[in-house]
């Protein structure tokens, strides 16, 4: 709650500038989200896979409940990519 990021997010798979995926109990309320949420080539390498899947603002994958929040950031990858959740697997976005 009430929580802000301003960094760079450097990741390979479920990256976002709050949470990387948000389960199912979990309350994301009122943050935002301010730095450049990115795919990683090292863990690409790492894990042989070459798809920077998942990368939100706020989440890069929602199971949970995202309440006003709000993404001011870049995001860069290159499936399933959104400003405030990568990938809404059954979680609920709201204002």
């Amino acid at each position: 709650k009430n929580c802000e990021n301003k960094g760079l997010v450097c990741a390979g798979h479920h990256a976002g500038g709050i949470v990387g995926f948000a389960c199912a109990d979990t309350l994301v309320i009122n943050c935002v989200n301010n730095g450049e949420i990115s795919g990683s080539r090292d863990y690409n390498k790492k894990y042989n896979t070459s798809e920077w899947n998942n990368y939100g603002g706020i989440a890069g994958g929602n199971n949970g409940l995202i309440l006003q929040c709000v993404n001011y950031g870049t995001i860069n990858g290159v499936v399933n990519n959104g400003g405030i959740c990568g990938y809404n697997r059954q979680g609920m976005i709201d204002g």
